[in-house]
Order: structure tokens, then sequence, then C-alpha cells
């Protein structure tokens, strides 16, 4: 697979600080996970109906996030649940998420270890990034994924001096053998998946202690987490386990119904039918209709 074009959608994606000084207090302005119901996929639809792209060759239209947990739900021991709802217009099927009780309680369950860390996150892309006010820095990238063409949207960070898209990881520093291992196969193979899927080449890390501060940062390329994770994991293991769901589970989409597809832990994935929810506007269906004409 390899993503063929990238179309930025009307915002302004914020840059990487010149001047950074360490170490930074990742505690501060602490603000628990926002656990609100997924986001739809309107906003990705009103943009490709604005900019009349067209559909007459796409397969799915769904997010980065989205494919990235289907290919590696299984060899992910943090990731024991998802549903996602695959819904049918005209040849396009759109693939968004949905909540349910068991991810309501997942989020319920955090801990205030796990909130934090979730925060540290988010304050290593306010630290290191210039501030441009409340705007959605989205992407839309195409890509092909076996015979299946793909629209994806995908939030992304910021960008680099240079101006190319990078993605901002916090991780714990790196003082024994053993977590390098964890970290490579782990926070390096998923993070190197989510770029993949959106055509981002470039990744930053920051290091943080114990206690929260930051201590160092570390840029990357995926070329060069390749070949550091190349004998812990190999990109196309997890594009074919992905290519397979989806072959599996795209035929089986009929138009009028939508279809939950649900993950329970190990191999077990199920596709159910179930009445459409009316969730996609109108307009998605007469672009769709008028692209095929």
């Amino acid at each position: 697979m390899t993503p063929d074009r990238q179309f930025r959608k009307e915002c302004v994606i914020p840059v990487l600080k010149a001047d950074i000084k360490l170490p930074i207090d990742l505690n501060k302005d602490y603000v628990p996970p926002d656990n609100s119901p997924p986001r739809g996929l309107n906003p990705a639809i009103e943009w490709i109906v604005e900019k009349k792209f067209s559909t007459e060759n796409v397969h799915l239209v769904t997010f980065r996030g989205i494919l990235k947990r289907m290919a590696c739900a299984p060899f992910d021991r943090f990731l024991s649940h998802y549903c996602f709802r695959l819904t049918k217009v005209g040849n396009v099927i759109a693939m968004d998420e949905i909540e349910t009780e068991q991810k309501r309680q997942i989020n319920a369950n955090m801990t205030e270890y796990e909130k934090m860390c979730t925060h540290h996150g988010k304050q290593l892309e306010k630290e290191l990034l210039e501030e441009v006010g409340e705007m959605e820095n989205n992407i839309m990238t195409t890509c092909k994924i076996g015979r299946y063409r793909c629209l994806v949207a995908a939030e992304v960070d910021g960008r680099d001096e240079e101006g190319q898209i990078v993605e901002m990881k916090a991780n714990f520093e790196l003082n024994h053998p053993k977590q390098r291992v964890n970290f490579r196969r782990g926070k390096l193979q998923s993070t190197f998946m989510q770029c993949y899927l959106a055509g981002i080449k470039r990744v930053i890390i920051g290091f943080r202690d114990r206690e929260g501060m930051l201590r160092s940062i570390k840029k990357y390329t995926l070329d060069e987490i390749e070949d550091e994770c190349r004998d812990d994991w190999n990109k196309d293991f997890y594009m074919g386990f992905l290519e397979q769901i989806l072959q599996w589970a795209l035929p089986q989409v009929e138009e009028g119904h939508s279809f939950l597809m649900e993950y329970f832990g190990g191999n077990d994935i199920t596709l159910t039918r179930v009445p459409y929810a009316n969730h996609l506007p109108e307009i998605f269906r007469h672009h769709v209709d008028a692209c095929k004409l």
C-alpha cells in the first residue's frame, strides 16, 4: 500500500517552535481526557461534496485511526474492543466509530495515572508547537489497500521547519533493554502504522520521566523507524491482515443497511446487520450518484 496523494482541508497546521528549552513540565494545565462520543464522518463528507471530489473509484471513506486499529488490534495488548459502523451509499462505504457500553466502561474505569499520561501527549503538542488558535488540522489522503481505493481522513499534529507534517507522541524514558523492546513493539509500531496510512513520513517522540518532565526529543523518519524495528515487526504483515478484513467485510455490506463490525479481543471479529441510522447527510448520496453519471 502506498498513499498516493494528500489533500489538505482548509486549516492552519501549527509549526514546530524554533527554540525549545528542556526540561518542560508536561503536568501543567491538566485537563481530564475528553470522553465524548466518537466524531462522525460529516466533516470529511462535507469536504468531499464542497471540493466536488469524485467518488467514482472510491470504495471506502473512513479515518486513519480506524484502519490502524483494525490492522493492529489482535497484536495490541492494550486494545480489547472496538465497534465500527459501515454504511453503503451507492458504490461507497462510509465507516465511522460508534460508542458502545463496553467503550464507556473502559473510559469510566481509566485510572488517574492513565488520564495523566493522555494529558502528557496533548501537552507535548502544546509545548512544542506554535499557537494557531482553535482550528481543526485535518487532511484527506487517498490510498489503495488490496483492491480497495480508500479516502482517509486524518487529524494531524503539526509541521516541522521544512513544512513536512509530523506526528508527535510522548513516551517514558528508555532506561532498560526491556523498555526499548516494548517501545519498538508498541509505541513505534503503532505510530508507524498511524502515519503510514495517512502518508505522513516524520515523527517526533518526546521522552518524559516518571514525574512528567520532558527530558529529551527525538526525530524519526518512517524509514528510520522501519529499519530500527526490522527484527520486531513488518508493516506488510499488518497491511496484509487489514486487507483480509476489508476483503471479508466490505462485500457483505448491503446498500440501505448499516453493519456493525465489533472486535472483542483475540481473533473475535463480528459483522452484524442493523437498521440504517440515517446518520449520513442526503447530499452525500446525491454527490455519489452524480459521480457515476
